[in-house]
């Protein structure tokens, strides 16, 4: 989100979400990054 911010001019409160490769859930390990970086 810093990055994105920084580079691309957009707001961190602006991104909603995220993707997963090939549309696959990263498990526990995702879901806990995502609670910590405030997606959830």
């Amino acid at each position: 989100r810093l990055i994105i911010d920084k580079y691309a001019n957009i707001t961190d409160n602006s991104v909603v979400g995220l993707r997963a490769p090939y549309l696959r859930v990263g498990g526990n390990n995702q879901f806990t990054m995502m609670e910590e970086q405030a997606f959830l």
